[in-house]
């Protein structure tokens, strides 16, 4: 208290005439000897008067960087798309902002293993050694210009990011060139993330809403890459050599099966930078890949064999093929179709207020107590997707869900949505699709996939006219088609349940005959 005191004392001005209304009397303090003195050699500095002048809004900042000024007439953003020599894609948006975002998108996801675990572990090793740099000479190089690194893998790609700030855009590009242009894959390092693999797996045993739509890939796409399920890729990392990690890393990683996107970044300066960083990068052209193909099945799995819990549910999927992100149009009636019907868990489908008013929730959710999960899917792939309706209900009750999901999909035929239902359902695309994109990460990962696929983006704005012209008519005349395909179908639950429920084809066959009875 003694040092608080003398020091307000002898630095603010005031402090003599507040500290004199300060009635400090308990007896013993022995404050005030020493307090005193101090007080009285205090005098009121002056300050001579300051010109205080307040810039205008139509004028710039003092000493603002160049590269923050917008316009004088500022226009919307747009994505701007360049080519390297090599052929790397570069995109990118300007938004004027502290931190810039970079993502680096590489077709090199699981549908393109020769062996499988081999994307998996690759993205593993992701922000690891490189031949120039250990991996702490990596991570501290990382913290010292405030970038944050992260990495993630699908079926199609392998993504790397990295959020900094844009004054130290060069520093981290290098670091990303340097980890994506010359990994090390040290056996060591290897092993560190191969003995990793026993605890994710058990992880994911205990996630069974996620096993299911991994099972539900795997029916769809039988016998190729693609429907590999993570149980099969993970537990097969400990088995791939470095020969066959770099085979695979040789085959995939080349300039023109690569896209380097950018948001909050000037695009001349993003490109040098790219041109810089990334030159060194192979120029080959990617050898021929086989477009995955949608075929359809069945796989019933008894408890053991979906998680290493007591299941006291049981799991039902029932998927059909869609038309993949190439088709814009169809892909937009999937994905609106997944907005329609909706649906969530029985507690609380979407959140409070959202999916209320689903197809989902008010006809399944809200009618049948013993189903505690049912909602609609888009597995949205370049070439092709599926369209699914997944859930979970109590044990011995899965045919009945079965019938449910049924009655689901022929309601909206027998019934079909009002205006104001399909226009509910758009808004709530719309507002998803703007409320993804206000995070500057998921932008950037929207520009990275789309010129990755059709070589140029569509502006949100553009894609809530194109959601626009979606009529009712048009909605079920393609989900009309969507489910005319051979169905995929995933159970799980005891082996006489799974006994009872109809084989593919029966259902393949009722749904044919119900288009050719029902007009809309």
């Amino acid at each position: 208290q003694k040092v608080m005191l003398l020091s307000c004392a002898r630095q603010v001005p005031k402090a003599k005439a507040q500290l004199a209304r300060y009635k400090y009397t308990r007896s013993g303090s022995g404050y005030e000897h020493l307090l005193m003195p101090v007080l009285k050699d205090i005098k009121p500095k002056t300050h001579e008067p300051v010109a205080t002048r307040f810039v205008p809004l139509t004028e710039p900042l003092p000493n603002l960087p160049q590269e923050l000024m917008h316009p004088t007439t500022p226009e919307a953003p747009k994505t701007i798309v360049s080519y390297l020599p090599n052929g790397l894609k570069v995109a990118s948006e300007e938004l004027f902002e502290q931190m810039s975002y970079v993502g680096l998108f590489v077709d090199a996801g699981s549908a393109f293993d020769k062996v499988p675990g081999s994307s998996s572990l690759v993205e593993r090793m992701a922000w690891k050694s490189s031949t120039q740099r250990t991996t702490e000479e990596i991570t501290s190089r990382a913290e010292a210009i405030g970038a944050s690194c992260t990495s993630f893998q699908d079926r199609e790609y392998i993504i790397y990011f990295i959020e900094a700030p844009r004054n130290t855009l060069p520093e981290a590009l290098d670091i990303l060139s340097d980890c994506v242009s010359r990994p090390a894959f040290n056996e060591y390092e290897i092993e560190e993330q191969a003995s990793s693999t026993n605890y994710e797996l058990e992880q994911l045993f205990d996630k069974p809403d996620v096993l299911l739509r991994d099972y539900m890939v795997h029916a769809a796409f039988p016998n190729q890459a693609i429907g590999v399920t993570s149980p099969m890729s993970w537990s097969n990392i400990p088995n791939i050599s470095v020969d066959e990690l770099h085979d695979f890393y040789q085959t995939t990683f080349i300039a023109k099966n690569m896209t380097l996107s950018g948001a909050s970044v000037g695009h001349e300066r993003f490109l040098d930078y790219a041109g810089q960083y990334f030159s060194s990068l192979s120029a080959e052209t990617p050898a021929y890949r086989e477009t995955p193909k949608y075929d359809g099945g069945v796989i019933h799995l008894e408890y053991e064999q979906f998680s290493s819990n007591p299941e006291i549910y049981d799991h039902y999927g029932i998927g059909f093929n869609a038309a993949g992100w190439r088709n814009r149009e169809q892909a937009t009636i999937t994905v609106l179709t997944q907005f329609l019907i909706g649906g969530g868990k029985s507690f609380s489908a979407g959140g409070p207020g959202k999916g209320m008013t689903t197809r989902m929730h008010s006809n399944v959710l809200s009618v049948y107590p013993w189903i505690t999960s049912a909602e609609s899917e888009a597995t949205m792939l370049r070439h092709t997707s599926m369209f699914s309706l997944l859930g979970s209900c109590e044990k011995g009750k899965l045919p009945h869900l079965q019938d449910v999901f049924l009655k689901t999909i022929m309601d909206l035929f027998l019934r079909p949505p009002t205006e104001k239902e399909l226009l509910r359902a758009k808004n709530q695309l719309k507002s998803t699709i703007f409320m993804h994109l206000e995070q500057r990460s998921l932008l950037c990962e929207d520009i990275g996939r789309q010129i990755s696929i059709y070589g140029e983006r569509l502006p949100a704005e553009q894609l809530c006219q194109q959601i626009d012209t979606i009529t009712v008519h048009s909605l079920l005349s393609g989900l009309k088609e969507i489910l005319l395909s051979n169905p995929t179908v995933v159970a799980v639950a005891d082996r006489k349940i799974l006994r009872e429920l109809p084989d593919n084809s029966d259902i393949h066959n009722f749904l044919k005959r119900f288009f050719a009875e029902t007009s809309f």
